[in-house]
């Protein structure tokens, strides 16, 4: 993955408004090893003691991390073994993915306007 896909994928991350700070450490752990764009095998009990943060956190950070089309899994299993990777985003589609982020944001904040005017 080049690293303008990748700096834009970093920049679609921290527009999820779902993802927390544990989500990023977890993001932040994986990343050197997905750059090649291939699947790799992950341990989330290993990533968890690494980080020094419980195994239940890390599943759920790699849940949302999949949920937000970060990572893509080559399995959806059970256990604390995936096989994981980068979405393959091209740069159009995560340009395209950034976008839609800002304008949902974009329109949240004037519903939030037009509440407070009410």
């Amino acid at each position: 993955m080049n690293r303008k896909v990748l700096a834009s994928v970093l920049k679609y991350a921290s527009l999820c408004p779902d993802l927390k700070t544990k989500d990023y450490k977890v993001l932040l752990y994986l990343l050197p090893k997905l750059r090649g764009g291939e699947f790799i095998k992950i341990n989330q009990g290993k990533i968890a003691d690494d980080l020094e943060i419980a195994k239940t956190d890390v599943s759920r950070s790699v849940r949302k991390l999949i949920n937000n089309e970060i990572i893509q899994p080559l399995n959806i299993g059970t256990g604390w073994k995936l096989n994981i990777r980068l979405h393959p985003y091209t740069y159009e589609d995560i340009s395209g993915k950034i976008l839609e982020q800002l304008y949902e944001e974009s329109d949240d904040e004037d519903e939030n306007e037009d509440e407070v005017e009410d």
